[in-house]
């Protein structure tokens, strides 16, 4: 598939656009999305208005369905991490508001809203339509107008920060590594791409983040060196993950002391230089001998990012851990304690953080332990699990994914996760891979279409979407996106 032209100026263009909208008004309603990203969407704009002495109040959402926008008083909204693949939504909802739109999405047409981007496809006569429109303005900057990959190239805090950059608030970098890192734009080549390099130039020069190559298990900074290993699971190591006896006896190998003399159990980051070098060589050749596959064994060697202004030690100091407490805050409805870390507090924030981070642990492992107790299905053309009301509709996601991760399902096909919300209404969640997306798979896609026939809400990248539908719709849903995978997942050989 050939990339579509980059329009660099008109992308430049519309992020001063969407900086003197903000200039020109006070008094704003933010809303962004309750992961990661959008919650360090939610600081980088937040901190921008804190700094220029605006006023406003900010919450976070699970999705941006039709009756998150009611009650709605102020004129001046911001949509963060949000908002594209509901514009119709939002002019309906919204009439008479003025509203910004910074996501990094699919659109749900483009051109729909005012951008800079000359070569969207908007005519003159289109634009003085939509200047027109008594309902709302609406300024819209998104990557994809630009030929710009939202899902590899830039975040939502991405496009958050280059809006806050032109007010020379340049220190937000580093919360903007952290959503792209939230994000996993870092996943397909184990470093940061695209736009996210300027991003991370921009942090180094400002002396607030640190890059290199290195060891990307997660928790670098926070687990014990046992911990690391036996949960591993980006990639899952063969005979170490899920296997504390075996990882206790690979370190013992090494002679690297679990513990400091005061008893405190060691980190990774906390090792000597040789010690690391001694573990990441034992790592590669267990890999190797244990028939890692070349695509699992890339992700165990890549680019890490550390937060200089955070603590040595602290998981906020490496952009991934600080990435899922916050997504652990907005996955236990506490996402106002990860809007106020992102908003530069510590302490009691800090604490309330940590308690978070350990329940959200704590019901991944239990829902994964569902999983594996009841199975998951597999169909013609893709994989189910069922999380009933069991496993809540924030993680369900989050658990497709890690399973997904593992050694033990196929990657041929994607899969889709399915939880209640305590209503009548179901959560789906769907992943998939670098290589099904190669050979045309758009999971964005295959759930506006599939909602579109049962009337639901939904949207994403193409390689993870999510939707809501009515419970009584579930056959008729899947139905649909069973004739949507087959399609897609043909169409490369045509």
């Amino acid at each position: 598939m050939e990339k579509t032209k980059t329009n660099e100026s008109g992308f430049t263009e519309t992020a001063q656009k969407a900086a003197d909208w903000i200039a020109e008004r006070d008094d704003f309603h933010v809303i962004g999305h309750f992961d990661a990203d959008g919650l360090t969407s939610i600081g980088i704009i937040g901190q921008t208005l804190f700094r220029l002495g605006k006023k406003f109040e900010s919450k976070a959402i699970k999705q941006l369905y039709a009756d998150e926008l009611d009650g709605i008083e102020k004129q001046n909204i911001i949509f963060l991490d949000l908002g594209s693949g509901q514009i119709n939504t939002i002019r309906e909802k919204l009439k008479g508001k003025n509203i910004l739109i910074l996501d990094h999405h699919t659109p749900e047409e483009t051109g729909s809203a005012k951008t800079g981007n000359s070569e969207s496809g908007s005519s003159k006569d289109e634009s003085e339509s939509i200047k027109s429109e008594p309902e709302s303005e609406i300024l819209e900057f998104n990557p994809h107008m630009f030929g710009i990959d939202g899902g590899t190239e830039i975040s939502g805090a991405g496009m958050s920060f280059f809006v806050a950059s032109r007010f020379g608030f340049n220190d937000l970098s580093a919360l903007a590594i952290v959503g792209a890192a939230g994000d996993m734009q870092d996943y397909s080549h184990a470093r940061l791409v695209g736009k996210n390099r300027e991003i991370l130039d921009i942090a180094k020069k400002e002396k607030v983040l640190e890059y290199k190559n290195d060891l990307r298990l997660y928790g670098r900074m926070s687990r014990p060196i046992l911990q690391m290993l036996v949960y591993s699971t980006d990639p899952v190591l063969p005979n170490l993950t899920a296997d504390e006896k075996n990882s206790l006896y690979f370190l013992e190998k090494l002679c690297i002391p679990l513990k400091t003399r005061d008893g405190e159990w060691r980190t990774y980051s906390g090792l000597e230089p040789s010690e690391k070098k001694a573990l990441v060589s034992a790592l590669i050749n267990h890999c190797i001998a244990n028939n890692l596959s070349r695509y699992k064994m890339k992700f165990l060697i890549g680019e890490v990012y550390e937060l200089l202004l955070e603590e040595p030690g602290s998981p906020l100091r490496d952009a991934k851990e600080f990435a899922t407490i916050l997504n652990s805050c907005g996955r236990n409805n506490k996402p106002d304690i990860g809007i106020r870390l992102c908003m530069g507090e510590r302490d009691q924030a800090y604490k309330e953080a940590l308690l978070m981070w350990a329940k959200h642990k704590t019901a991944l492992r239990t829902g994964i332990e569902f999983i594996q107790a009841t199975g998951i299905q597999e169909k013609k053309n893709y994989l189910l699990i069922d999380g009933k009301d069991r496993i809540s509709e924030s993680i369900i996601g989050i658990i497709a994914g890690m399973l997904y991760s593992s050694n033990n399902i196929p990657h041929n096909k994607p899969i889709f996760a399915l939880a209640c919300d305590g209503s009548e209404k179901l959560k789906i969640s769907a992943r998939g891979n670098r290589d099904l997306v190669f050979k045309g798979l758009d999971l964005s896609a295959a759930m506006k279409t599939a909602c579109e026939k049962v009337d639901g809400e939904g949207g994403g990248h193409k390689i993870a979407a999510g939707a809501k539908i009515n419970a009584a719709k579930k056959d008729e849903f899947f139905k649909v996106i069973d004739e949507v995978m087959k399609q897609q997942m043909t169409a490369q050989g045509k």
